[in-house]
């Protein structure tokens, strides 16, 4: 898919003349903090199993090439499908446990956190007028079953201004790519689509982007961490996507796609078709694309698929609660048609929300997270949502879940080995999601199914 010539030229001049502004603003920046300095001187001294048949189309909004690859059959991994619990030092895996032995830890404190007031720094417009495709595809020809599972942040690698990227790459050299989802492949394979957020470039490139407190970097062959567990999705839109620059980002793209993972954010939308169901995926960040922007996008893609899934960087960090904002721009893209609409960017969990019968996620917060080697919360949020498709095209929601977890499969440091949290800490977790979020209880579904009917919060019908 491809905007207009004339659209592109005038996109790439205004990212030009964005950009120069944006490197004007640092320099001016850079001179006023050094006056101020001397002047200060002067003066004194962070379900069932069943085999996924999901084909990647990565259509293009921007100038990229298309791609049709269809992904490699999976080989079935080897699962570990422990439990978490966030008062026990026991769960600590065997693997993690030596690998601790090796691995220097890093600056901790200087990650409490994570930098959100950046300067945008890849500009991105959307106008529905603006896009030239057509439709291209047909209904499903019968009520179809679509099951989705949506995590949060993925930083595979880290700031080695840290020691972050060479800890994380001990572990990726020690055990392997299939280390790190371990704890939760069988959620994931048992699934029909698998989203991730990708925060952070997987590249070669050394093009470091000035001025930043964190540059998040992971080696290409990360991708192997998402590929061989069953993750379909990744949303690149995000304030690290560009930490390496246009070139990074490039070739995280490609990374991905080479991959069978369909890449999608800023002016990429992804296509992919699960059991004959045509699934739209978009990403934005809100820093970059303005709420009509959103909408505009949103609402051009709502023609061009049966089920519009919605990624979105957002809000502030470590703060559970959204803010009104966010309320305004998540039921703008369910208005506009999107399906369901995933948050991250404040790296702790947040609440949900039901609006018209859709569900916006304000934030799942961390998951496979390099960014830091022991945050003090490691609670995080796993969603699935089954959706029913008919042949007329419209779409019901089959159900949710809300699966408490962890980054960890220890409480003593991040292992970047998440786990689904046992059902004493997993019910506390719970009960805070609730508290921030605006729907019913009853309405939740916890799974493994057990968990819920002991916590008491749904019937055992």
């Amino acid at each position: 898919m491809r905007l207009s010539a004339d659209w592109l030229r005038r996109t790439d001049m205004k990212k030009r003349s964005r950009r120069k502004r944006h490197q004007q603003r640092v320099l001016m920046l850079f001179v006023g903090s050094m006056a101020l300095i001397l002047i200060l001187i002067a003066v004194s001294t962070a379900l069932p199993k069943r085999e996924k048949t999901s084909v990647p189309q990565t259509a293009m909004i921007d100038s990229a090439q298309n791609s049709n690859a269809e992904p490699e059959a999976k080989a079935p991994e080897p699962t570990v499908n422990a439990v978490f619990d966030a008062n026990s030092e026991s769960t600590q895996t065997a693997e993690s446990a030596a690998v601790e032995a090796n691995v220097e830890p890093a600056q901790t404190a200087e990650l409490a956190a994570l930098e959100s007031d950046i300067e945008p720094t890849q500009p991105a417009e959307f106008a529905a007028a603006e896009f030239t495709s057509e439709p291209t595809y047909s209904p499903p020809p019968a009520d179809t079953e679509i099951l989705i599972t949506a995590v949060g942040d993925c930083t595979l690698g880290g700031d080695n201004e840290y020691g972050l990227e060479d800890r994380f790459r001990k572990y990726y050299d020690q055990y392997g790519a299939d280390y790190f989802f371990s704890g939760v492949r069988n959620l994931f394979e048992s699934d029909d689509l698998t989203i991730v957020n990708l925060e952070g470039p997987l590249t070669t490139s050394r093009d470091k982007r000035e001025g930043r407190k964190f540059n998040f970097r992971g080696s290409p062959e990360y991708v192997n961490i998402l590929s061989g567990s069953s993750v379909e999705i990744a949303n690149l839109a995000n304030n690290h996507a560009y930490d390496y620059g246009e070139s990074g980002f490039q070739e995280t793209a490609e990374v991905l796609e080479n991959a069978g993972i369909c890449a999608s954010g800023f002016t990429r939308a992804g296509f992919l078709d699960v059991k004959g169901v045509r699934v739209a995926s978009v990403g934005f960040y809100d820093k970059e694309h303005s709420k009509n922007e959103m909408v505009g996008a949103v609402e051009y893609l709502r023609d061009q698929c049966d089920l519009l899934i919605v990624s979105i960087h957002w809000g502030k960090e470590y703060t559970h609660e959204p803010t009104s904002d966010q309320r305004a721009i998540g039921r703008a893209l369910i208005d506009a048609g999107a399906d369901l609409v995933i948050g991250n960017h404040s790296h702790v969990y947040g609440g949900l929300e039901m609006y018209k019968d859709k569900y916006i996620i304000y934030s799942l917060g961390n998951f496979c997270f390099g960014g830091n080697s022991n945050p003090d919360d490691k609670n995080c949020t796993i969603f699935q949502q089954r959706f029913v498709i008919a042949p007329d095209g419209t779409t019901s929601d089959g159900g949710i879940s809300i699966i408490p977890a962890t980054i960890s499969s220890t409480s003593r440091t991040n292992d970047y080995s998440p786990r689904i949290q046992n059902l004493e800490t997993g019910v506390n977790l719970l009960s805070k999601i609730i508290g921030v979020s605006r729907l019913q209880p009853e309405k939740v579904i916890w799974m493994p199914e057990s968990y819920e009917v002991a916590a008491g919060l749904v019937g055992e019908n």
